[in-house]
């Protein structure tokens, strides 16, 4: 067996570095979900917009249907009236149903002219339901983007995850457990680097400079040695080649 194999600094040195490409993929993955669920927001609220963009447009045309509908039954009403005048043989009875026929008349022109209201209200919210429609159906073609690109990359992310898992256990057993609840302790405190090489004599994490009796037990493998200023586990300075 090799020294790095022996020393158990070493081993968990590496177990460090598995720990941190652990970690990378979960924050990627948990990325990725984080942008589908914007995505999905986004969708969501669009489809909100477009519904209620149709119904208000629906309300309007519903409206203006009704109202082009009336007028003309209307219309159908005093065509019939003025046929009927003929039939009149009193001329004063026919003077007076000649009246109420222009009079009939004049408010079905005012209907007829609050109907290019309604007309110009209805461009308006068609307009809004059109651009609704169109945000959603943008927004609907992302999430389902966004959604199979994920399916890809968590396949990819899964792989690594299972990768450093699998080696993180392997040299795992090759360690006490005592050593492994030293290094647990360490990696709550300082996730992105529990355990650090000596630099010239000093920590590389807080470059507290390092006892040499300290350096001494370190190369003489006794122990796991600890950083008096910050609490990391220390490894031996790599030597030069």
């Amino acid at each position: 067996m090799s020294e790095e194999v022996a020393n158990p600094v070493e081993l968990l040195l590496e177990i460090a570095q598995l720990d941190q490409r652990i970690a990378r993929v979960v924050a990627q993955r948990r990325q990725q979900l984080g942008a589908i669920q914007d995505r999905t927001k986004q969708f969501e609220e669009a489809k909100v917009a477009f519904e209620q963009a149709t119904v208000n447009a629906n309300a309007v045309r519903d409206r203006y249907d009704l109202e082009q509908k009336e007028i003309r039954a209307d219309r159908e009403k005093l065509k019939a009236r003025r046929k009927a005048l003929s039939t009149f043989n009193n001329h004063k009875v026919q003077q007076g149903a000649l009246v109420e026929i222009e009079r009939a008349e004049r408010l079905i022109s005012a209907r007829e002219e609050s109907l290019f209201a309604i007309v110009d209200s209805l461009d308006e919210v068609e307009a809004v339901e059109k651009q609704t429609k169109l945000t959603y159906e943008v927004a609907e073609i992302a999430v389902k983007e966004a959604q199979e690109a994920s399916k890809e990359e968590c396949l990819e992310l899964e792989t690594q995850f299972k990768e450093a898992r699998k080696e993180r256990e392997a040299l795992l057993k090759q360690i006490p457990s005592s050593v492994k609840g030293v290094y647990d302790q360490v990696y709550e405190k300082f996730p992105a680097d529990p355990v650090v090489r000596v630099a010239k004599n000093h920590c590389s994490g807080c470059f507290m400079t390092v006892p040499p009796q300290t350096l001494v037990d370190m190369s003489a493998g006794k122990g796991l040695a600890k950083c008096r200023g910050c609490g990391r586990l220390l490894a031996p300075e790599k030597e030069a080649h």
